[in-house]
């Protein structure tokens, strides 16, 4: 009887580096979650590798590598300007401001 297991690695890679860093290593499954916010923000690109092998014929296996297209990871909160409050006539609270994206 033949049996085909499959893991995936995937990775992360800044604008501008050489370097990959793994964020999950033998995942079962073809989605992975990770914590965003120790990134600084930037431009990554995600790489997952794909690790097929029919056991007990094969000790090496399938690799399937895909890559991303560019994302922006953006974690830090706009900074508030110009913020405002009033009173209306009605009682109602009347609250302005513009956000700003350092990003």
């Amino acid at each position: 009887m033949t049996t085909t297991t499959s893991s995936l690695r995937a990775l992360l890679s800044g604008d501008g580096e050489s370097r990959w860093l793994l964020l999950k290593d033998n995942s079962p499954t073809s989605s992975i979650r990770f914590e965003a916010s120790p990134l600084p923000d930037d431009g990554y690109t995600f790489k997952s590798r794909r690790l097929r092998r029919a056991f007990p014929q094969s000790r090496d296996g399938f690799v399937d590598e895909k890559e991303s297209s560019r994302v922006e990871i953006d974690t830090t909160a706009p900074r508030i300007e110009g913020l405002t409050a009033s009173t209306e006539s009605n009682g109602e609270l009347h609250v302005t401001f513009h956000a700003v994206d350092g990003f």
